[in-house]
């Protein structure tokens, strides 16, 4: 999975809210990922610490959640979102429900 994250310009990813998150699914798919995404040491960068990316890619990441969001778990998500993607272009968007996401 890293190897096709390293060629990507774009990730679109689509997941029901689980308290601000992602599902289980979705999240277990994503922590495989990052592994050979990444680098296997630390850099301390704007006092946050975090392993650097592996890759010189700029990946825009576009995260649709479906499902009923309070404002408190928007907030959660767009946090979420902001970490995974570090310095990459992200939107975030929230849906009722799946169907409203069809032809997004």
């Amino acid at each position: 999975m890293g190897g096709l994250l390293s060629k990507c310009s774009q990730l679109i990813i689509i997941s029901q809210n689980y308290y601000g998150g992602f599902s289980p699914f979705v999240k277990n798919v994503l922590d495989r990922s990052v592994c050979p995404f990444i680098l296997p040491y630390f850099k301390t960068e704007n006092g946050e610490t975090r392993h650097p990316g592996r890759y010189k890619n700029k990946i825009d990441y576009s995260v649709h959640f479906y499902g009923k969001v309070t404002e408190n778990e928007k907030e959660t998500a767009e946090k979420l979102v902001k970490k995974i993607a570090q310095k990459h272009k992200r939107t975030v968007c929230f849906y009722n429900s799946f169907e409203e996401i069809k032809g997004v």
